[in-house]
């Protein structure tokens, strides 16, 4: 019986987390002066709002799935982010803000400060997440 209330409890609590996560997530979606990416730890983008479209260019339907690193990154810098995501992964944990060097859809370089951070997410890889 114990068992039974502590299977339950547990499916609502990862129900209330997965409502929360969801309202998050609309929230960020909604944002239009602040850009959002989310992307795996093999780079691929998961998250794009609109104010990533706004600042780079990219429609969510052309960024989602692509390599964030190919997609916006310069060929000097991929490699060195690509070391700090592996890091980040093994030590999990990641919170830094830092200049970066990104590239438009329009091939314009531009230099932003952003933040970085690694979700730890229950169950799955952790995801990362960039704002700026």
């Amino acid at each position: 019986m114990e068992n039974s209330q502590n299977e339950k409890k547990a499916i609502a609590s990862n129900s209330e987390l997965s409502l929360g996560e969801e309202r998050f997530r609309t929230f960020l979606s909604n944002l239009e002066d602040i850009a959002v990416q989310a992307y795996e730890p093999d780079g691929t983008i998961t998250f794009w709002n609109r104010g990533s479209e706004n600042f780079y260019g990219y429609k969510e339907s052309e960024a989602l799935g692509k390599d964030i690193l190919e997609l916006l990154f310069g060929p000097g810098t991929r490699e060195q982010e690509r070391q700090i995501m592996s890091e980040a992964v093994r030590k999990q944990k990641l919170y830094t803000s830092d200049e970066l060097e990104m590239y438009r859809k329009d091939g314009r370089m531009i230099t932003i400060l952003a933040i970085r951070c690694l979700h730890l997410r229950f169950g799955k890889e952790p995801e990362f997440l960039l704002w700026h």
